[in-house]
């Protein structure tokens, strides 16, 4: 049994010292020795692009916007500043509009939103009733008491682009009774160093027109200040606003 055990030894000896001269035969033909792969945990992944980091999303949409429905009626929204004349909020229907009472016969008007000087755009719906000769006025305004304002003036079958007081361009517009009033404001800097100021007006339910009907530019830059709703019930009947908006201006 001893000779046998030294003999199986002997055997794979023999055959170790054999496989390894053929392989260094081989390796001395120009064959490479296996080299030692990576494991998936170290190989690198291919056509793959880390992600990119981005900021917060930018927000868009309008930067104020009142329809009044939370608003408590009798009273005006918290965030209004009463410049004169008794504004209040009022049921018409399901719906809540902000009124100004036909008396007394005076302008009146108030302040709302942010606080800017050019860049922004404000847009507002309003109604007013004539009675018999008389007429009401009315419209929206940009940059405080002192700002542009843009109205209806019934009596003179026109709608007016003003600043402050001073009335700079006035266009032929048909004004109907009893009807809602869609007015679109805006204020853009130019690369002249001058500020246009742009306004349109149209009835509910018909189609926006696609360009301004008033434009006008201006050599001194305008203050900051909020956008403003003014009426004159002239007529003796109350005027009413509704959908109040606040966007950044269409250059």
């Amino acid at each position: 049994m001893a000779f046998n055990r030294g003999l199986i030894r002997s055997k794979w000896t023999i055959g170790l010292v054999v496989a390894y001269c053929c392989l260094n035969l081989a390796w001395a033909g120009g064959a490479k020795p296996p080299s030692k792969q990576p494991s998936k945990s170290q190989s690198k992944p291919k056509g793959k692009t880390p992600p990119v980091k981005t900021g917060p999303p930018v927000k868009t949409g309008p930067l104020y916007e009142n329809n009044f429905e939370k608003a408590p009626v009798g009273k005006i929204p918290q965030d209004f500043l009463l410049l004169l004349g008794a504004f209040k909020v009022v049921k018409d229907g399901d719906n809540s509009v902000l009124e100004l009472p036909g008396e007394p016969l005076e302008s009146f008007g108030l302040l709302f939103g942010p606080t800017e000087s050019a860049g922004i755009a404000v847009q507002a719906r309003i109604t007013g009733a004539s009675k018999g000769r008389r007429y009401p006025t009315f419209g929206v305004g940009l940059n405080g008491v002192t700002g542009y304002k843009l109205r209806v003036a019934p009596g003179k079958s026109g709608l007016e682009l003003a600043k402050d007081d001073e009335v700079q361009v006035t266009v032929p517009y048909s004004w109907k009774s009893g009807s809602w009033t869609h007015f679109s404001l805006q204020v853009t800097k130019l690369k002249s160093g001058r500020w246009r100021v742009e306004g349109k007006a149209w009835e509910a339910g018909t189609e926006e027109p696609k360009s301004w009907l008033v434009s006008w530019e201006d050599k001194e830059a305008p203050s900051p200040g909020r956008p403003s709703l003014w009426g004159a019930p002239y007529a003796g009947t109350a005027i009413r606003f509704d959908d109040l908006v606040v966007t950044r201006a269409v250059q």
